[in-house]
């Protein structure tokens, strides 16, 4: 429905009273899968594998749909077996209209086992709003990516978005080279016709010189454009199968020379270390550079603790620590806005728990990252499932997801 797109705010909620959203994307999808009134939709139309238990799909998206920035997160939205689910994945923009989700299979893992095994060309996708501030910055930097295993799906966006950039400074670099190029040839040629004609010398000599002056101020006039004077990439992996991108990232190595990679294997028959200080001899300036990590929360904390003295450390983490060995038994959980109380583990997830006595909170990243299910904690001690703190202070805002109770909680539910 094209025509809405530029109807102003009175118009639109005109319309919205006229017009029933559910009817009208029921018949809007019989004519085409991805039409809707205010749906952010997208069709699946090309399905590769990426590494082991791991798939890229591109998918074509609808005018709704808003791509957000490099390295932001997006809710993804798919229905299996007629219930919908919404998990949170990196997109990295291929064209205008089209994206590309890369999936890596997680064990029990509802959503991601779907798009991995049984996705298909021609399926939908439904999408909400982006967000995440892990992002490019608008200023020339130094720039260090930390990834492991699905931790490399935002670092590949971001590099991609990089590598855009960084091909407009090298276009603007080849024209200014270009330029000067022929500004020498031309005066080589007059140099010539001097050597031919000796009478003409000095003549042909406050030309040039005419004509070298409004060049050289043109050329300083224009700088080439500069971005992120070195990017380098931290890669790990188990084993060599599950690298991912590793051929575009040899691609982009020898097209920059200011884009630098390694990739490290843990579990290979010569396995390589899991980060650790050894590492910061690899990164040209550790502490003055922006420093994004991804991984693991095993991992994020290891780098938390390496790059504790850099202000501009931004990290990620994807799956949650162990539960551990101490954190034994049962906590009560009382719901104040539910006006239940109900018994989950200690040191699980307080989000897993609760679903596990059919309460199910608002939610979406399950990651720490979007705060849907954050809500405010009365009473009780918790504790961060990422980084290990604790809490005990009434009041604080709790993201159930990333958090295990300690203790008996009052949360604001």
């Amino acid at each position: 429905m094209p025509a809405t797109e530029n109807m102003t705010r009175p118009q639109q909620r005109i319309l919205n009273s006229l017009i029933d959203p559910v009817a009208t994307n029921f018949w809007l999808q019989k004519i085409n899968p991805i039409w809707s009134y205010n749906q952010a939709l997208g069709k699946i139309v090309a399905k590769k594998n990426t590494a082991a238990d791991m798939v890229s799909l591109t998918i074509r998206t609808n005018r709704l749909f808003s791509v957000g920035s490099a390295g932001q997160h997006h809710p993804v939205i798919v229905e299996i077996k007629g219930r919908r689910y919404e998990r949170t994945y990196s997109l990295t923009q291929i064209s205008p209209k089209e994206v590309m989700l890369t999936v890596k299979k997680v064990q029990q893992g509802v959503v991601s086992t779907w798009l991995v095994d049984q996705a298909k060309v021609g399926d939908v996708i439904e999408f909400a709003q982006p967000y995440g501030d892990m992002c490019l910055s608008e200023t020339p930097q130094n720039l260090v990516l930390l990834a492991a295993g699905s931790g490399i799906t935002p670092m590949y966006s971001l590099i991609e978005a990089w590598a855009q950039k960084n091909s407009f400074a090298l276009q603007d670099q080849q024209q200014n080279q270009q330029q000067v190029q022929q500004q020498d040839h031309q005066q080589n040629q007059q140099q010539d016709h001097q050597q031919q004609n000796q009478q003409q010398a000095q003549q042909q000599e406050q030309q040039r010189q005419q004509q070298r002056k409004p060049s050289l101020e043109q050329t300083q006039a224009t700088p080439p454009q500069t971005v992120a004077s070195q990017l380098q990439l931290l890669y790990w992996v188990k084993r060599p199968e599950d690298s991912a991108f590793v051929q575009r990232f040899e691609q982009l190595s020898k097209t920059y020379n200011n884009f630098k990679f390694k990739v490290f294997y843990t579990q290979a028959d010569q396995a390589d270390e899991r980060l650790n200080s050894s590492h910061l001899e690899l990164i040209e300036q550790p502490l003055s550079s922006h420093v994004y990590v991804c991984g693991p929360s095993g991992f994020v904390a290891a780098a938390q603790l390496l790059f504790v003295a850099n202000p501009d450390l931004k990290t990620e983490a994807f799956s949650l620590s162990p539960m551990s060995n101490l954190a034994t038994g049962f906590v009560n959980v009382t719901l104040t806005k539910s006006n239940k109380t109900v018994t989950i583990p200690r040191g699980q997830s307080i989000l897993v728990g609760l679903e596990q006595q059919n309460i199910r909170p608002t939610h979406g990243c399950r990651m720490g990252i979007c705060n849907k299910c954050a809500c405010e904690k009365a009473q009780g001690a918790s504790k961060n499932l990422v980084n290990g703190s604790e809490n005990t202070e009434p009041g604080h805002l709790l993201k159930l997801c990333v958090n295990s109770a300690q203790s008996d909680l009052v949360i604001d539910l």
